[in-house]
């Protein structure tokens, strides 16, 4: 029996230090969720909500809620500030957290930065016991309800960007410390991003923007979205992007009088969980902390 329990352990350990961070579909519309540096490219305060119900129909999928408020005053043109709070649950573990960030812009030339941020907090990683079914009930370590542990975190992130274009590179979990369980030992990965996206002016009331996202966590398998998404009058949103070996997504959205925002987006799973799953829905929330004159000069749009 004693085998049988570290065995099973064992596979609770492996899950949570290779589970990727959420694939948010609709991570261009807060790119703060992966890279720290983008706090402070918009001259404004602004608050993201956002929920994701991967997998839906399927026990124990993953569901998430992260929530992030991040930007800058107006006249404080070098220093960006941003909080993130987060919980991630996926079977029997959970993966929870906050982390603050602070970021540097240097000014290259009239319309193009480059940010470095900076992210540091905590993370806690918990394996409840009582959803993990064995024979001997009586077993302690299955009756002690929770495993859990406590560690340090951290993020970086470099984000070139102008009105036009960005191009970003980041790490998450980049202290990557150790867990310690009964019985076992696992290992926070490290998640690199490289993002990037330009904005065509087609008309006088139309963005077209093409973006790419490059996920890598070993030993998972490098993971690539590609979207298209168009915006009109800054107020309807709506695209579509392909996420390698997983899903295509379609994204919708609307900003109400360009300061509360509201996003969709549902995922066709095209791995083999379509046949077990009734696809993926994520929700996005947000608010701009701005003055409707002050927002005319923003740099970025949603």
């Amino acid at each position: 029996m004693k085998i049988i329990r570290i065995i099973i352990l064992l596979l609770a350990c492996q899950a949570v230090s290779a589970q990727q961070l959420a694939p948010f579909s609709q991570y261009m519309l807060n790119p703060y969720s992966i890279n720290p540096a983008v706090s402070g490219t918009e001259d404004f305060y602004q608050m993201r909500l956002n929920y994701r119900n991967q997998w839906a129909g399927l026990d124990g999928a993953p569901t998430t809620y992260y929530l992030s408020y991040y930007g800058r005053k107006p006249r404080n043109l070098n220093t960006g500030l941003g909080v993130i709070a987060y919980s991630d649950n996926m079977g029997p573990t959970k993966r929870s957290g906050f982390q603050g960030s602070y970021t540097h812009h240097l000014k290259l030339n009239d319309s193009t930065k480059l940010a470095l941020g900076l992210g540091l907090g905590m993370i806690n990683f918990s394996i409840n016991t009582n959803d993990i079914y064995v024979k001997d009930k009586d077993d302690l370590l299955f009756t002690s309800g929770k495993l859990s542990s406590t560690q340090p975190d951290a993020s970086f992130g470099m984000y070139l960007y102008n009105p036009k274009y960005y191009i970003g590179v980041s790490i998450q979990q980049l202290m990557q410390s150790e867990l310690n369980w009964p019985y076992a030992k696992s290992k926070m990965s490290g998640h690199k991003f490289i993002m990037a996206g330009y904005r065509f002016k087609v008309k006088q009331k139309l963005v077209v923007e093409p973006s790419i996202l490059v996920r890598h966590v070993t030993p998972v398998p490098v993971q690539i979205d590609a979207g298209l998404t168009f915006d009109f009058m800054d107020r309807v949103k709506f695209g579509a992007q392909y996420r390698t070996d997983d899903a295509i997504s379609v994204i919708v959205g609307y900003n109400f009088k360009r300061k509360m925002y509201f996003g969709y987006s549902y995922d066709f799973t095209t791995s083999e969980l379509k046949n077990y799953s009734s696809g993926t829905h994520e929700i996005l929330l947000g608010y701009r902390f701005v003055k409707y004159e002050e927002e005319e000069e923003s740099q970025m749009t949603y």
